[in-house]
């Protein structure tokens, strides 16, 4: 069994092994507000119906690929001293 501290058994003593209902609420409120975006994406994704070809297979859609970030340019910033010619 797992060392578990006393005032943390205290506090779910009683309750079970799962989180008190406004507890579960308030944690999945955060979880679907911080992450709305990847969800709705999810959603979209789940909800493309694949599309027939001529030769009978079924083609389904692929996201594009990530665009990776920028990388720094190596050279010289325009602003950086000008150094002696």
């Amino acid at each position: 069994m797992p060392r578990v501290h006393a005032k943390a058994r205290q506090r779910h003593a009683g309750r079970g092994p799962f989180p008190s209902p406004a507890n579960l609420a308030e944690a999945l409120e955060q979880v679907f507000t911080t992450h709305h975006g990847a969800l709705a994406a999810v959603n979209v994704a789940l909800r493309q119906q694949p599309i027939p070809l001529p030769d009978g297979t079924l083609a389904v859609p692929v996201p594009p690929p990530a665009t990776p970030p920028r990388a720094r340019s190596r050279r010289p910033s325009a602003r950086a001293p000008a150094g002696p010619l």
